[in-house]
């Protein structure tokens, strides 16, 4: 997708937020009933920027804004309970013009990504999404990528019912395969397939009836099953790929009117365990090479 076209594709879902932010804001004498659509955005700050384990910057101040908005579009019984679509825009803007190559106002924005997906609930405990994505450059610093992303996920809450944690509901699993159809995220020879595994387990670590503090623990084992890491050296590929795992604490804004929104806040830390391809591709990207990655988050997400 042209970079053009993003851009006016993340200006066409801004303006579908404002009117939609506006009305929420002036709701709150109308009558409680529930939405078929939904909103959410907010943005992270992060110490550096790993693309699926493929490092971009580490450097500076790097800032990273999103917006969704989904469409229930059935809620029933039987074997399919659910159907829902949702747009997005994901953005990413670095003050150091990571691999800028033009000089203008655009240079400190290095990504742009749109998405479209669908999300299909099953038999209650079992979801399945189907997401397709561009990734862009408006700076220019790489080519557009799209791919196509494949998630399934369990609720396991049931299996853990006897568990006498404090807001812990389970270890949530997710399957995500991910196909590239056009270019390659490791800038290689060939489109590849992407195998994440993940877990994301949560506690409440302090109770409040306003303000609860959530712990969660997400851990992500990530494979290429086919040429989705090409190693720059030789153009190998390893089975085993990275390893994340993070720690996050969050809790509710509530000094933030409900009028407003549903605000959250959240400081998080997570260790990247990098395989040799994905060393050499981040020491080629301009960032450090290592095996071992440390990355902070800091991120405010409001939901209507």
């Amino acid at each position: 997708m042209p970079r053009g076209y993003v851009a006016r594709l993340t200006l066409i879902v801004a303006l579908m937020l404002g009117p939609v932010l506006t009305a929420n804001a002036h709701e709150e004498d109308a009558p409680t009933k529930s939405s078929k659509v939904s909103v959410s955005a907010g943005f992270d700050v992060t110490t550096a920027y790993f693309f699926r384990g493929i490092g971009q910057e580490n450097q500076g101040f790097i800032i990273q804004p999103w917006a969704d908005i989904g469409f229930a579009l059935y809620e029933g019984d039987g074997a399919i309970n659910s159907l829902a679509m949702n747009v997005g825009v994901w953005e990413s803007f670095h003050d150091e013009q990571t691999f800028a190559s033009t000089s203008s106002d655009s240079d400190s924005w290095y990504e742009a990504d749109f998405y479209i997906g669908i999300t299909v609930g099953l038999l209650d405990k079992w979801e399945t999404s189907l997401t397709y994505t561009w990734l862009a450059s408006p700076n220019d610093a790489f080519s557009t990528v799209e791919e196509i992303t494949w998630a399934i996920s369990y609720d396991d809450s049931e299996c853990w019912k006897d568990v006498k944690i404090p807001g812990f509901e389970g270890l949530s699993p997710t399957v995500t395969f991910v196909f590239e159809t056009d270019n390659q995220a490791d800038v290689g020879s060939n489109e590849g397939v992407y195998l994440g595994l993940g877990i994301e387990p949560s506690f409440t670590v302090v109770e409040s009836v306003d303000s609860p503090i959530t712990l969660s623990l997400p851990m992500l084992l990530v494979f290429d099953l086919d040429d989705y890491y090409e190693s720059p050296v030789d153009g190998s590929t390893d089975g085993f790929a990275y390893a994340d795992l993070g720690a996050v604490l969050s809790m509710p804004l509530a000094f933030i009117p409900s009028d407003y929104g549903t605000w959250t806040g959240s400081l998080g830390v997570h260790v990247l365990l990098l395989n040799d391809s994905l060393e050499d591709l981040s020491a080629g990207n301009g960032t450090s090479g290592d095996s071992t990655e440390v990355i902070g988050t800091f991120s405010v997400g409001v939901e209507f």
